[in-house]
């Protein structure tokens, strides 16, 4: 999900690396503007339902309780009752049952003590108790065994019912003692002194009466019963038992016994808990230790007590007389049977309802208020049913005490309330706490069970000075890169919204040293080019106005930071925004800030800039943060945003991920190594926090909202991106299965062996759906199985095809072709979903009219069971159940389930054709999503996939008839073609004969001339490609006659000249590649020597300097009128060499406006190339019309070689350089006319031939949208600069949305405004991080191991595939050759291989169910934890 937060914890992020990075603060936020409003969620029905689940609670713990006690009297009355009657058989059922209640809470809380602390993977976070909390501990467990065991047989069997359930109610007297000298007054000073004695006065008051109020009655009644019986036992065991007990459950011995040994194990202490969560580990061994005391001790005491104190040695227990066995006196009758299980369940169940009350938030309604009515409504029931008990439940006691006493033990009832009432009420545990933090020791009592809760119930400590509320810091870090305007706008309002909720928590809450904390830092990946901020970072701040009401030209303070990243400094990639902002929070804020800050109580909020989440989204999450110091991130529940048949299928896609289960997702390859890290971020987070063995949840309270693909295009993109990344992180974390099982406690074998079936089932989904396609086509179609075999094999092979074609095809028409394949497995799946309809429907009614099918399907016996229905719609409906049931649970959600329909025909696109086409493309190391499109883009559609086949089919043709296509465009055509046109224009060519002939004849003129001779570079050129003679006169005759004129020859050049082998043409064409290109030297244009001989110099072809002055072109005045000159005007003169022609056309295109001054270069530029080291070439830059710096931004390295730049040290140079200058951005808009146009884009110089053309006002800009580069040569525009920003320009013609004028205005605005620096320690931090060999610091092209890593990625995706491939034909030939016939006719599929793999996914799936119902019951509790109370 993409709204995780994260505890800081520097030992997680330790394999992130040391970061470094250099910032642009755009703005540093402190304070908060005042927000008014705050957006929240409608949790009126929620709160209507917490009061009746709160209710509900209430009636099942009072409830729980009075049975759990009113059954133990009922025993402990009926026992009394069979010693005085003398019957030793019903008296020893009775100790038995009583035995049992006192046992089986201590055999319960062994079991969980020893699961938890002894014998499951956390035990070495638990250490075990001191010396002295152990002897604590047994002695402590012997005394309370000895207690408890004279309570039940010797106390509570002599006394009457009301007596006893008044006494029970006496274990508070050393509870009372403790908290007299515990309480103490921390303010003695100031306004509330008076008020805080009188609080403490109150309290010391409380205490002495809670004492009187427990010793006075039990006294009082233990001397009666002494001076009725003239017995002394009973009056002495009574207080005795009560003080012994009450000693030992006080939270002081609790404690004691609970104390942590200093010598923990290292694994204990290796998350940095809190100290006091470090001793309460204790508690679990500690329990362990002692409740196995208790149950070795119960059975020797009890037996003791009952034989010789109770029976005085007339019955024993363990030995029966000869007319009993052992086995006869655990034949209880129903009712001891029903009385003995409802004590049991009772007491159980009455301890799991307060829990869940204190976890919801309910401890006052599900715990205090029913626990202190458990005692008067105990009595109110004995009292009714004393003249009226059918069952004999409550026979006659031994001792008859009279009403005064009973009148007086009711005290011990209101000395409870006194004592602990006070601070069960108030003590308020935090959201789904754990037991740890509800109760001090993991047990509870059947005998005792309200007063053990209360007793345990852990509150605060009365001695201390009050705890304050901790303080919490939280960190918003979001990065973004380029992110529409809606969805930034989204991210902007939901910070907004989070900001506005703690601002108000701020002000109910004064006190500043418990005010929790709250920043927001937006990182943003590439956000700046040179000293200029890029479009959608000024698109970032245009918004902040509308989402945060900051007036940009005021530029108010709030409280965010917004990181723009120049990504010359620091490396790009989201992967390294999250390490800046780890390193920033870890290593800057935390040092720096400390006390203030600490790493249990700093949080950080990690968003995608394309989320929308509400405050209490984002608050909720920490809930789970302060429930568990072991979970280090907590992740939401995401909903996907969009239209169109794509988004349904992701509202099912992220609907399924969610419902069923959402698991976690370490030295590797090169290759492996990118797809963890680089490819999958998050998930490679995600497994980090795993390793250092963190747990991480999900919480379904909280809720997000993210953009999905709405295009084809675009989903598969996205998916190729997160399917590899998400099985390399679970491959790695099933190869190291050992080392993290063994780090981590949460995560076990069972676990990762269910990652492991995960992956096998993503390997074999190919297989999966070709064989349901299949299996319904025999289902819908009644074929043979030769048929379905045939379209196995047809599928498995278009599928193998289809994979071949992603490695060698363009990516654009992969995608194309998957459109295609997917529309028409859309078909095949309609088929299959008619095929098993039509089975479900004929195996429902055939089990309806057949009921002797079903009959005989139960009847096993005689050999002919059968099951009612086949296997597929046993399977089907058991999916279509948990769905249903998944969908019911998550009732807010079930909408999402009809989208399941989609989900279900796009089946062979997910599951098929996805996964082919993201392996195929493990080499693809770019984005996907979010990318700029170069500028000659792919198109895509129907339109470029048939463009692919007419290419394909060329080139098959071509190669079939061992031809070369021939590229008609470009060829001259023949004179029977007739005129051909060209943008409207006739043109008459002469047929190749006409032109040969004049080759010739120019050719013969100038070869005796001696001027146009092949020259020796040329020669060795030839015989070093291996050319025939023959070609040599050919190169001759039109004019190559210099390397510089075959530099960069092309195919259709050598076609032309009359070179028609094939493989000539490729190898000629190779070698003039690589030859250096020619460059027009321009600087003598603008001297005034400059004439056509001198030009014609430079062009190497002085040879028609006296043909060009026949013609009258000779002084520099006459290069004006050379300008409009054609090709059809050259070869008149009777120039014809196909080599010459190309030079003279190209020199006359130089000669245009070589005079404009505004085209003059600027000494910016001069500057620029000085300080780089390439001054040389500042002639070219002029020549190509880069006059100032604003035109060189941004360009690469093979821009700088079509300048003229050969040196590929330099143009990297040079590329590195012009990354740092300032972007020149066009804006949008109509403007007024077209010179105000061309003055936008700085290209005012051409105002007049733009006018002489026929475009100049406004209405000719309509004109101009037609126009594109070959059409601005033919204006005479060819400077290539010009060319490229006036072609821009026109795009750029078009009216400007809101959204893109607010952009264009911020950036007026910002140009005005001087930024404020961050503080001096932080501008140092930022700093430190650029230094030599940070990880941070980008790494030049020229050093990256792009090659070793593009043949890695390769030789990975190869492989993949081949074992894809291998998995999947194997998976197909195991389904179809393991057949048992015999198995038929049990209605069972004949092959047991396929029917053995159903049967454990439907069991992984069950699996997953009870996980989700499990996860549905904590998310009900988390939901009404959250509601406010209504009381």
């Amino acid at each position: 999900m993409n709204v995780p937060y994260q505890r800081v914890n520097g030992d997680a992020f330790a394999e992130l690396g040391s970061v470094g990075s250099e910032t642009l603060p755009v703005m540093k936020l402190e304070t908060l503007n005042r927000c008014r409003g705050r957006v929240g969620t409608n949790v009126r029905s929620f709160r209507a339902l917490k009061v009746v689940i709160g209710a509900l609670l209430l009636v099942l713990v009072l409830s729980s309780a009075v049975v759990s006690k009113l059954t133990l009297i009922s025993m402990t009355s009926r026992l009394g009752s069979a010693l005085v009657d003398d019957e030793p058989g019903a008296a020893v059922s009775l100790y038995w049952q009583l035995l049992f209640v006192i046992m089986v809470p201590q055999c319960v809380t062994f079991v969980r003590t020893m699961l938890r602390g002894v014998c499951g993977k956390r035990t070495s976070t638990f250490p075990w108790p001191t010396f002295r909390a152990l002897l604590v501990g047994i002695v402590s467990s012997t005394v309370e065994v000895i207690a408890m065991t004279c309570l039940v047989f010797l106390v509570l069997t002599h006394l009457p019912k009301i007596s006893a359930i008044f006494i029970m109610n006496g274990i508070f007297m050393v509870q009372a003692v403790l908290d007299l000298f515990r309480v103490k007054c921390w303010e003695l000073s100031g306004r509330g002194i008076v008020r805080c004695l009188h609080a403490v006065l109150e309290n010391k008051i409380s205490r002495i009466v809670g004492i009187g109020l427990q010793v006075g009655p039990i006294l009082a009644a233990a001397g009666y019963i002494g001076w009725a019986t003239k017995d002394v036992m009973l009056p002495v065991t009574l207080p005795l038992c009560l003080l012994v007990i009450s000693a030992v459950w006080s939270t002081g011995c609790q404690r004691l016994g609970t104390k942590a040994s200093a010598r923990t194990r290292p694994e204990a202490s290796a998350h940095n808990w809190s100290s006091d969560s470090t001793k309460l580990r204790s508690r679990y061994k500690s329990n362990f230790i002692n409740s196995g005391i208790r149950i070795i001790l119960y059975p020797v005491v009890s037996y003791i007590i009952f034989r010789y104190a109770l029976t005085h040695n007339r019955v024993d227990p363990w030995c029966l007389h000869e007319s009993c066995s052992l086995a006869d006196t655990f034949k209880w009758p129903e009712k001891d049977m029903a009385l003995f299980f409802a004590q049991i369940l009772g007491s159980f169940l009455g301890y799991i309802f307060a829990w869940i009350s204190c976890c919801m938030g309910l401890h006052r309604w599900g715990l205090a208020v029913p626990l202190f009515l458990c005692t008067p409504i105990s009595v109110a029931i004995c009292v009714g049913v004393m003249h009226y008990d059918k069952f004999e439940l409550f026979p006659e006691s031994l001792v008859h005490v009279n009403h005064v006493v009973s009148s007086t033990v009711f005290l011990l009832w209101l000395g409870q309330m006194l004592v602990v009432g006070f601070s069960i009420w108030k003590e308020k545990n935090v959201i789904l706490a754990k037991d740890s933090s509800m109760f001090v020791s993991p047990h509870y009592d059947g005998v005792l069970l309200e007063q053990q809760i209360l007793l345990n119930r852990k509150v605060e400590d009365v001695k201390k000075k009050p705890k304050k509320k901790e303080k919490k810091t939280v960190f918003v870090c979001s990065t973004m890169y380029r992110e529409d305007s809606d969805e930034m706008e989204q991210m902007l309002s939901s910070i907004h919204n989070l900001a506005c909720y703690y601002s108000e928590e701020k002000d109910k809450n004064q006190d500043p040293e418990t005010c929790d904390h709250f920043e927001s830092h937006v990182f943003f990946d590439g956000g700046v080019n040179g000293d200029s901020l890029t479009h959608f970072a000024l698109q970032l701040v245009s918004l902040l106005e509308k989402s945060l009401s900051v007036d940009i030209k005021g530029m108010p303070k709030i409280q965010d930071t917004l990181r723009i990243q120049d990504n010359t400094k620091i490396k790009n990639k989201k992967r390294w925004s999250q390490v800046m902002y780890m390193n920033y929070v870890l290593n800057h804020r935390i040092p720096s800030d400390t006390p203030a800050l600490n790493g249990n109580s700093t949080f950080i909020l990690t968003t995608d800039a394309d989320i929308r989440f509400t405050a209490e989204s984002a608050v909720v999450l920490l809930d789970m943060l302060d429930s568990d110091p072991q979970v280090g991130a907590v992740c939401a529940r995401t909903h996907p945003q969009g239209s169109g048949l794509l988004y349904w299928y992701q509202v099912f896609d992220y609907a399924i991920v969610f419902l069923e289960t959402y698991s976690t997702e370490v030295s590797n390859s090169k290759a492996t190594e990118f797809l963890t890290k680089d490819m999958g971020e998050d998930r490679w987070l995600c497994t980090l926090l795993v390793e250092k063995g963190w747990r991480l949840e999900y919480c379904a309270v909280s809720e997000n909202h993210t953009h999905c693909p709405e295009d084809f295009d675009t989903f598969y993109k996205q998916r190729r991106r997160w399917i590899p990344s998400t099985v390399a992180n679970l491959s790695l974390l099933i190869t190291q299965a050992s080392e993290i099982t063994r780090g981590n406690d949460t995560v076990s074998v069972l676990f990762v062996l269910f990652q492991a079936v995960l992956v096998f089932s993503t390997a074999i989904s190919p297989a999966t759906v070709i064989l349901v396609i299949a299996s319904g086509f025999a289902s819908a179609y009644k074929v043979s199985d030769s048929a379905v075999i045939a379209l196995i094999v047809l599928l498995l092979l278009l599928s193998i095809a289809y994979g071949l074609f992603c490695i060698y095809g363009k990516p654009q028409h992969q995608l194309d072709v998957a459109k295609f394949a997917s529309l028409i497995l859309v078909i095949f799946m309609g088929v299959v979903f008619a095929g098993n309809l039509k089975n479900m429907i004929y195996d429902a009614v055939t089990l309806i009219k057949d009921c002797s099918k079903y009959e005989a399907c139960m009847n096993a016996a005689n050999g002919t069971f059968m099951f009612p229905l086949t296997p597929s719609t046993m399977y089907l409906t058991l999916f279509t159940l948990l769905f249903i049931i998944a969908g019911l649970v998550h009732f807010n959600e079930f909408s999402c389930l009809i989208h399941g329909v989609w989900y279900f025909l796009a089946l062979p696109s997910g599951y098929l054709l996805l996964l082919i086409y993201s392996v195929a493309n493990l080499d693809d190391r770019s984005w996907g999503t979010r990318e700029a499109s170069s500028a000659g883009g792919q198109g895509g559609g129907v339109g470029s996939f048939k463009k692919y086949l007419d290419l394909g089919l060329n080139k098959i043709v071509g190669r079939w008839t061992n031809k070369t296509p021939d590229v008609k465009e470009n060829r001259p055509p023949d004179q029977s073609t007739g005129p051909t046109t060209q943008n409207g224009i006739a043109l008459k060519v002469a047929n190749n004969q006409v032109v040969d002939d004049a080759v010739r004849s120019q050719y013969e003129i100038l070869v005796n001339e001696r001027e146009f001779m092949l020259s020796d570079q040329v020669r060795q050129w030839l015989a070093d490609v291996e050319c025939p003679l023959e070609y040599v006169d050919l190169f001759e005759r039109h004019g190559y006659f210099k390397l510089s004129f075959i530099a960069g020859m092309t195919a259709e050049d050598l076609k032309f000249i009359g070179i028609q082998r094939r493989g000539y043409i490729l190898r000629l064409e190779k070698a003039a590649k690589d030859l250096p290109p020619y460059c027009i030297i321009s600087e003598l244009n603008c001297d005034e020597n400059m004439n056509v001989g001198i030009w014609l110099q430079c062009l190497e072809l002085h040879a028609y300097r006296r043909l060009f002055e026949s013609a009258g072109y000779k002084t520099r005045a006459d290069l004006e009128n050379l300008k409009g000159l054609t090709e059809e005007d050259l070869q008149r003169m009777g120039i014809h060499m196909r080599a010459h022609l190309g030079r003279l056309k190209e020199g006359i295109g130089r000669l245009s406006y070589l005079h404009n001054s505004q085209f003059k270069l600027q000494q910016d530029v001069v500057q620029w190339l000085r300080n780089n080291g390439c001054v040389q070439y500042t002639q070219h830059f002029e020549r190509e019309g880069y006059f100032n710096s604003r035109f060189i931004a941004g360009l690469k390295s093979k821009d700088f070689e079509a300048i003229g730049i050969t040196e590929r040290g330099l143009r990297l140079r040079l590329e590195r350089a012009a990354k740092t200058l300032p972007a020149f951005v066009i804006q949008k808009g109509i403007p007024l006319d077209v010179g105000t146009w061309l003055e936008s884009l700085e290209m005012q110089g051409y105002q007049e031939l733009f006018a002489a053309a026929g475009y100049q006002t406004k209405g000719d800009l309509e004109s101009l949208k037609g126009l594109k580069a070959d059409d601005l040569k033919k204006l005479g525009i060819l400077k290539k600069a010009h060319l490229q920003r006036l072609v821009e320009g026109i795009d750029r013609l078009t009216y400007a949305t809101e959204g893109e004028n607010k952009v264009h205005d911020t950036k007026t605005i910002l140009q005005g405004v001087t930024v404020d620096s961050a503080d001096v320690a932080e501008c140092a931090f930022w700093e430190s991080m650029l230094d030599v060999g940070q990880p941070l610091r980008p790494i030049e092209a020229s050093f990256k191991s792009d090659a070793e890593l593009k043949e890695a990625l390769k030789a990975l995706r190869n492989a993949t595939l081949a074992v894809l491939l291998l998995i999947n034909i194997m998976w197909i030939v195991l389904l179809y050759t393991l057949q048992f016939p015999e198995l038929v006719k049990y209605n069972l599929p004949s092959k047991a291989f396929e029917a053995l793999f159903l049967a454990v996914y439907a069991l992984i799936i069950l699996v997953q169910f009870g996980a989700m119902i499990a996860h549905r019951g904590v998310t009900l509790v988390h939901y009404l934890a959250r509601v406010e109370s209504t009381s």
